[in-house]
């Protein structure tokens, strides 16, 4: 599954906010991957890959109890800004 975050200018990029429920652990790798872990397998949401134009801007997951949000770096609030996480990966055995 493939999604993309479109930031208008001016817009507050910590408000794009998810809550998961059911999951048995949720996690952040040293990869900055997101792992959630249920029953049925994990789902890995790579790190988010965040930028303007041509220029890449550091991003990360940020997870707080079992909400998760996104912590931009430094970048021009009055341009549009894309926040990409990646492809997620889900897999059972």
């Amino acid at each position: 599954m493939e999604y993309d975050f479109i930031v208008k200018p001016y817009a507050d990029p910590p408000q794009i906010q998810f809550e998961i429920n059911g999951a048995q652990k949720i996690s952040i790798n040293n990869k900055g991957e997101l792992i959630i872990e249920t029953p049925f397998g994990n789902i890995i949401e790579k790190a988010p890959k965040t930028y303007q134009g041509n220029k890449i801007i550091s991003s990360q997951w940020q997870l707080k109890g079992n909400k998760l949000s996104f912590k931009i770096g430094n970048y021009d609030g009055s341009q549009p800004l894309i926040i990409d996480p990646a492809v997620r990966v889900w897999g059972t055995y």
